[in-house]
């Protein structure tokens, strides 16, 4: 704490918060005006570490997605011959006529399988970006991919009723 000046009678006292100052007042030219406060700002945000092993994880799985990509579009291609094969293998007579479901069943292959590839990338890059773990992405997805290939496969097979009885009689 400072020590209290004495008072000087030809300097009139400076005023206290609140109070008017005396009519012809003038602050004694030794007094420094009070330093405005520091603007508040918000200590910068720790920048995450960049993880080297999940950009090279999710690059590599994004690789696989792509090579799945192109094999599920193939297989949708392919897919009369391949119920022909099925044909054989349980020894129907016969050719295989695809109909509507055939189909509905390759453009839900391929439709599902891009779309899903183009978000796989989009929300990988976006995490990425952002330096949060990414590899999930196109694990979760590629998964997903698969789970909707081989539902769809099976509600083709299933709605075949030629292949549907001789598997049936197979039992």
């Amino acid at each position: 704490m400072s020590t209290p000046e004495t008072p000087n009678p030809h300097v009139p006292p400076v005023p206290r918060y609140g109070e008017y100052a005396n009519p012809g007042y003038t602050p004694p030219a030794n007094v420094t005006p009070p330093t405005p406060p520091a603007p508040y700002y918000a200590p910068p945000v720790a920048e995450r570490p960049r993880r080297t092993w999940d950009l090279v994880l999710s690059i590599v799985l994004l690789v696989f997605g792509l090579f799945g990509v192109l094999l599920a579009i193939f297989n949708a291609a392919t897919l009369d011959y391949q119920m022909q094969d099925l044909y054989e293998q349980y020894g129907v007579n016969g050719q295989y006529e695809p109909g509507a479901g055939g189909a509905i069943a390759q453009a839900v292959i391929v439709v599902s399988h891009v779309l899903l590839y183009v978000v796989a990338i989009l929300v990988t890059l976006l995490l990425i970006r952002k330096n949060r773990v990414s590899f999930w992405v196109p694990l979760s997805i590629g998964a997903l991919a698969f789970i909707v290939f081989i539902v769809t496969l099976m509600v083709l097979v299933l709605s075949d009723p030629v292949l549907f009885d001789a598997a049936m009689q197979q039992q």
